[in-house]
């Protein structure tokens, strides 16, 4: 489905990723509120390795790691510009 056919085109678009934090912090609050508020009843039930429930929400301790995964200095990517 398309973000318009999903109702989340007008969250998305306010989105600016050079925008200032707060800015964002709005923009990803916004987005996740329109997607928390999509009918998700005729989706199909995701599969068990991608961590969602019946939602599309992310199991919050696999988020937690996640978190934890990408905040690591050691796995930092360095491309040299």
């Amino acid at each position: 489905m398309s973000p318009r056919a999903l109702r989340l085109a007008g969250a998305l678009a306010s989105f600016d990723f050079t925008g200032a934090q707060d800015e964002r912090a709005r923009s990803v609050k916004a987005i996740a509120a329109a997607f928390v508020a999509v009918d998700k009843r005729d989706w199909p039930q995701p599969p068990p390795a991608t961590a969602l429930d019946r939602e599309y929400r992310l199991d919050e301790q696999v988020l937690g790691r996640l978190r934890e995964l990408g905040a690591r200095s050691d796995k930092q990517i360095d491309i040299g510009e």
